[in-house]
């Protein structure tokens, strides 16, 4: 994705891509796949490690209203 957003050749103004590294938790990247797995669950206790405070509240939320797993 990089080289075809930089590249000046193509049509439309050059875009600036910065990568950033995941951040990780005990020696593992936090991705939304492992936390929707987590979800599917209903780990809280490895979710809450991994997310903000909203993010889990918001999520125990969603349990609550929906039976189905994401």
């Amino acid at each position: 994705m990089h080289d075809i957003l930089h590249d000046p050749k193509r049509s439309g103004p050059v875009i600036e891509v910065v990568e950033l590294a995941r951040v990780e938790k005990n020696g593992a990247a936090i991705s939304a796949s492992r936390v929707r797995k987590l979800y599917s669950e209903r780990n809280w206790s490895a979710i809450s490690a991994l997310v903000p405070a909203g993010t889990l509240a918001y999520l125990q939320r969603h349990a609550a209203r929906h039976t189905e797993t994401i």
